[in-house]
C-alpha cells in the first residue's frame, strides 16, 4: 500500500519528466538531422539515408512519449481511483450515509411544511 501512496506523490513528476525527455531529445536531434540532410544533396548517399532513418525513429518516439505523458492521470485522479473504491465498499460509511440521507430528507420535508404554513398565514 505504501508504494501506491508514493506513486500518487510522484506521478506528476513522472509526467513532467516524460514531456521533458521528449522535448530535450526531439528538438536537437530533429534540427541536427534536418540540417545534416540539407547538406547532403545527393539522396542516394549514405549520409542522407542515415539522416532519414534517424528522423523515422525520432519523430514516432517523440509522439509516443507525448501520448504516454498525456495518458498519465493527475495526482488527484489517481488518488480518487485508489480511495473511491475503499469508501464505496466500506459498510460503516454506507450505514452513516443512510442515516445522513434520512436526516436530510426529514429536514427538507420540515422546511417545506414550515414554509407552506408561513406562506399561508
Amino acid at each position: 500500500m505504501f508504494w501506491i501512496i508514493y506513486l500518487i506523490g510522484i506521478i506528476e513528476n513522472l509526467q513532467h519528466a516524460l514531456v521533458g525527455l521528449a522535448l530535450v531529445s526531439f528538438v536537437p536531434i530533429v534540427i541536427f538531422s534536418i540540417g545534416y540532410c540539407e547538406t547532403s544533396k545527393d539522396q542516394d548517399s549514405r549520409d542522407f539515408k542515415m539522416c532519414k532513418g534517424v528522423l523515422r525513429k525520432v519523430v514516432p518516439t517523440f509522439f509516443i512519449l507525448v501520448i504516454l505523458a498525456s495518458l498519465i492521470p493527475s495526482q488527484k485522479v489517481l488518488a480518487l481511483m485508489v480511495i473511491a473504491p475503499a469508501i464505496v465498499e466500506n459498510e460503516e460509511i454506507q450505514e452513516e450515509f443512510k442515516d445522513i440521507y434520512s436526516l436530510a430528507k426529514q429536514g427538507l420535508e420540515e422546511m417545506l411544511t414550515d414554509g407552506a404554513v408561513k406562506s399561508n398565514e
